[in-house]
Order: C-alpha cells, then structure tokens, then sequence
C-alpha cells in the first residue's frame, strides 16, 4: 500500500497537471481569441469613428454642390441666348457711352466650340476717360442684366495731356449655348 504521503503528492501532481493542461490548451487558447477580438474591436471602433467623420465630409460636399448647383441655376437664368449677343454687345458699348468715357476699341473673341449648356465668350473693352466715369462704367457692368466677369482689368493715365484714364479689360460674357442639345 501507498502511503498517505505518496497519496497526497500522487494527487497534488495530478492537479498540477490538470491545471497546467488547463492553462495550456483552453486558458491561453481563449486568451489568445479575446485578444484578437479586441484588435478587431478596436479596428471596427476606429472604422466607426472614421466613417462618422466621412458622414460629415459627404453631408459637406452635398451642401456644397447643392449650393454649386443653385448658383449655375441661377446664373444660367441671367445668361443671354446666343443669339442675342449682338445686343449684349451693344449694351456694353452704350453703357460705356452713357456713363462719358470713349470706346477705343472692342475686340470679341471667337467663341469656345466645346459643347457646354453656357457658351463662354470674351472681350477685350478699350476705353478713355475721366477717372470718375471710368469707375462709374466699371460699376456699371455689374449691373447688367446678364453676367458679366471682368477677367483682367488694366489701369493707367491716358498717353495725352487730358489727365484721363485708359482702361483695358478683358469681359467674360456667358450666353445660353441653345445648339446644345445636353
């Protein structure tokens, strides 16, 4: 017979190895899959918190475009059709006449043939006069009826002795591209 020692340290090794073989194939196993669930966790959270902010950015840019939209809208609403441009052209030239400066010259430029549902048109506008009725012009062109961008403006005294200004500005003029079926 064993003793009641040899019993004790029969069993206590016994639950040694249970324990051990516990540890080893079901406590660091399982350890082993909570960490990656947490790594995984951790990666959807900072997926969340990334899309959340990218829910911002998409809410932005739609606003933006919504407002983009809104302003061609609008501004396709005061662009002239294309085949009243001699009249727009006209407007220009007398609005440079009622305000009392000179047109020296006035240059449209040919036309770009891309298609677009807005043609855009420039020209080059030439005047003289009083520094007053200058300006005055210039804000006159502003207030057209149809819009009007000053794409690059160019200021100095006249070359005479008169004490007049000679402006020359580049005009931006969009027209409603009726021949485009888009």
């Amino acid at each position: 017979m064993t003793s009641p020692k040899t019993m004790r340290a029969l069993l206590f090794s016994l639950f040694a190895l249970a324990a051990i073989s516990m540890v080893v194939f079901v406590f660091l196993p399982r350890q082993q899959a909570i960490s990656r669930l947490r790594d995984e966790l951790r990666a959807r959270r900072q997926y969340i918190d990334e899309s959340q902010h990218l829910d911002a950015l998409i809410v932005n840019m739609e606003n933006e475009l919504q407002e983009a939209r809104s302003y061609v809208a609008r501004c396709a609403g005061s662009t002239p059709p294309d085949a009243e441009l001699v009249s727009v052209f006209g407007k220009i030239a007398r609005a440079a006449t009622d305000c009392g400066v000179v047109t020296q010259s006035f240059q449209p430029e040919r036309a770009c043939s891309e298609p677009a549902p807005i043609k855009r048109l420039t020209a080059t506008l030439v005047t003289e006069g009083p520094f007053r009725q200058t300006f005055a012009f210039l804000a006159r062109l502003e207030h057209l009826p149809f819009l009007v961008w000053l794409d690059d403006l160019g200021l100095r005294m006249a070359d005479d002795e008169t004490g007049h200004l000679s402006c020359q500005v580049k005009l931006v003029i969009f027209a409603d591209n009726c021949g485009n079926s888009d």
